[in-house]
């Protein structure tokens, strides 16, 4: 079924129509989303505050098949889609990140999908993954996972000069690790639930031995 859906203006510039068509559109008639923090609290439309988007609307389902006690639907009726992103402008909605491989930081959102698409653009980078692991001050912080370019000599301190200004400053991995491969999942997708459990500990060393 169909939530929400873009339409460019045709009389808008092509940069703006490209814009638009990067978000995941407005709702559908008698359709509607939010965006909520941590305890529920409802976040402005404003395009920037991030959260977990929830949805309500006559295509949406109240609860999983084969799953009807599954906490998937909140006491005032809107689903929680799992993901987290922004709502803007006449109910515009993005897309940033699935929940469970956001970064929470220091009570602020890191999309680890943009971080990573970032990076794979570095010279010398096949292939990269970010995920959260644990920090002992800021509950979360950024590891990024990459694969080299076949012969490529590529080292973290040249990544980090590529993320400088690209992204930003607080969004900078604590630790950058150079892989073989990246472990993937039936469907092909990295299999982040496994780095998490890998590397989940690996920040809790005092500053200075982090592995770069």
């Amino acid at each position: 079924q169909v939530l929400t859906i873009s339409t460019p203006d045709p009389n808008a510039t092509h940069a703006a129509q490209r814009a638009e068509q990067q978000l995941q559109g407005q709702p559908v008639f008698l359709s509607d989303v939010r965006v909520v923090n941590e305890d529920g609290e409802v976040l402005p439309d404003d395009g920037v505050s991030v959260g977990h988007l929830q949805v309500r609307g006559p295509a949406v389902a109240s609860a999983y098949f084969g799953q009807p006690d599954a906490a998937c639907v909140t006491d005032d009726g809107w689903l929680m889609t799992g993901d987290i992103g922004t709502v803007g402008a006449g109910a515009r909605m993005r897309i940033t990140d699935r929940a469970k491989d956001a970064i929470k930081s220091g009570g602020e959102w890191i999309s680890s999908v943009a971080l990573e698409n970032i990076a794979s653009g570095c010279p010398g980078a096949s292939q990269a993954a970010c995920i959260g692991v644990q920090h002992p001050r800021w509950q979360e912080r950024p590891l990024l996972l990459v694969v080299r370019d076949h012969l490529s000599d590529l080292q973290a301190a040249d990544m980090r000069a590529y993320l400088h200004g690209r992204i930003a400053t607080w969004w900078m991995p604590d630790a950058i690790l150079f892989v073989d491969s990246l472990p993937r999942n039936s469907v092909g997708k990295v299999a982040k639930a496994d780095l998490r459990a890998r590397y989940a500990k690996i920040l809790d060393k005092p500053e200075g031995e982090h592995p770069t």
